[in-house]
């Protein structure tokens, strides 16, 4: 049976002997998370939605590559599995059993043998920062931390290497990943690293030191006056902040001790992370919260021929105040050469924050969420925190939409 004309797949590379397929011009899209398991398996095709209801399609050309003794998982609407695949330039020529899909071999096609693995459909991250993400650990790297006694190790740690006075920075340690189920209040910080400032951050959330409080003017008189949502912990027997700040990240001002990635290094560190992308089978990505710099290097890296994952962007916008000013930041996003369409790199839409998140107990609920000591919540009827008033959320993607541009919001 021919295949959907719609369906169009581009055979992008093959990486670490898995031959992966790019999915051109579908709107699906899906996010799994990858398990390791003794089956070797073969990722091959970004969304293989095949329009099938048995048999093959046999081709005047012949296939490029034929793979064939294996277990093919068409994604159809029966959840067929076949044995064979035939590939030619841009497309799935066909699938269907070994004798039928080998019949359509030529001269030059290239056989491969599966020896019984498993063809799966490759996958779409369909929220990552992987700009960031790459130079995450450009300095040094990071252990794995479970447990508050890790982070402290790796705070002492730290403080053993640099000068006094230099900042120790934790980025997105979320204290519902560490057993203890809490942050470090400041004592025991304090203990660790006494003549460093540490900020130990988890999105809008955080817990500070002593030193860190002190240099950015955080004691038991500060008080929240911008009419945002903000809270500082206060210990109830001594009156002082405890360390831990709630949605109050705006307030503090730190810098960097770490060495700067070059424009170069970043562009190497962000071509490796694609490609452990592509070793776990994930072909294509949602770059979220991207800026001028970010669509630069994707557009760098697809210029050299070395953007292995189909990339959609979402500009990131500011929803706050004048309406002029949140209109035009939408409208560079509309006018930017990125928002043509282009099968493997595409300015798609722009992203919002609406509001908290579930990690820091501070997404906006339906309900109230109810006392939580993890969450540092006192008032039963607390919701969350909402950072976009729904007329404004309103206006946002009407702007949006007018101009082609997919709406996201973080919530």
């Amino acid at each position: 049976m021919p295949l959907n004309d719609h369906i169009k797949i581009q055979l992008a590379t093959f990486v670490q002997d898995k031959c992966f397929l790019h999915s051109g011009d579908l709107s699906m899209s899906f996010k799994t998370r990858i398990r390791s398991g003794n089956m070797a398996i073969w990722i091959v095709c970004a969304l293989m939605v095949l329009a099938l209801s048995g048999g093959v399609s046999f081709a005047a050309e012949f296939p490029d590559v034929i793979l064939h003794d294996g277990k093919i998982v068409t994604v159809n609407s029966g959840f067929e599995i076949a044995q064979a695949i035939a590939l030619k330039g841009e497309r799935i020529q066909a699938v269907g059993s070994n004798d039928d899909i080998l019949k359509l071999a030529g001269p030059d096609t290239k056989q491969i043998s599966l020896g019984g693995k498993t063809v799966l459909p490759g996958l779409i991250d369909s929220h990552v920062h992987a700009t960031g993400a790459a130079v995450y650990e450009f300095d040094h790297e990071i252990p794995p931390l479970e447990t508050i006694d890790d982070v402290l190790k790796y705070v002492q740690k730290r403080a053993e290497i640099l000068e006094d006075g230099q900042w120790i920075i934790m980025n997105q340690v979320f204290i519902t990943r560490l057993r203890d189920q809490r942050f470090p209040n400041r004592q025991e910080l304090d203990s660790v690293a006494p003549n460093n400032p540490v900020y130990f951050r988890t999105g809008p959330d955080a817990a500070l030191n002593s030193m860190a409080l002190k240099l950015n003017g955080i004691d038991k008189d500060f008080k929240i006056t911008d009419g945002l949502p903000g809270k500082i912990e206060m210990d109830p027997t001594t009156g002082e902040p405890t360390g831990v700040i709630r949605a109050a990240g705006r307030f503090i001002k730190t810098e960097s001790s770490e060495k700067s990635p070059s424009q170069e290094e970043r562009m190497a560190q962000l071509e490796k992370l694609l490609q452990d992308y592509n070793s776990v089978g994930i072909t294509s990505i949602v770059q979220r919260s991207a800026g001028e710099s970010d669509v630069t290097m994707f557009q760098a890296l697809k210029d050299q021929g070395k953007l292995t994952c189909r990339t959609f962007l979402c500009w990131g916008v500011s929803p706050d105040g004048e309406w002029s000013k949140v209109a035009e930041q939408i409208q560079k996003a509309a006018d930017h050469p990125a928002h043509a369409y282009d099968n493997l790199l595409w300015l798609r839409g722009v992203k919002v924050f609406l509001d908290g998140g579930m990690l820091t107990g501070s997404a906006w609920m339906q309900k109230p969420w109810g006392v939580s000591t993890i969450y540092s919540i006192t008032d039963p009827e607390y919701r969350g925190v909402l950072n976009i008033q729904p007329d404004r959320m309103y206006e946002i993607a009407k702007h949006c939409l007018e101009r082609d541009l997919q709406i996201t919001a973080h919530s």
